[in-house]
């Protein structure tokens, strides 16, 4: 049986953050990056802007190993800046992956 795996990624930076090995747990993370203000690590943006910028993170769903992965889909997940934390409205829960 294949595997999934998830990574949480920066994608205003193209930084990956974090990789888990369920949806659960990957969104488990976001909820915790929620709770980090905008501006503290791993927050804050590495950016030379980064007191008007923030973090777009979205979990990337991949099958199988790192030598052979394949690409299954981007989900929107949870944005961080000065502005406050927005949740994207399409994020599916985290029981129903």
């Amino acid at each position: 049986m294949t595997s999934r795996h998830y990574l949480i990624v920066d994608e205003l930076h193209s930084e990956e953050e974090s990789a888990h090995g369920s949806f659960e747990a990957a969104v488990q993370r976001l909820k915790e990056l929620a709770t980090i203000h905008w501006d503290e690590e791993p927050n804050r943006a590495p950016c030379t802007s980064w007191e008007t910028c923030g973090r777009q993170y979205e979990i990337v769903e991949y099958e199988g190993e790192a030598d052979s992965r394949s690409y299954l889909r981007t989900i929107p997940a949870l944005e961080v800046s000065a502005k406050g934390v927005v949740w994207d409205s399409n994020l599916p829960p985290a029981h129903s992956a």
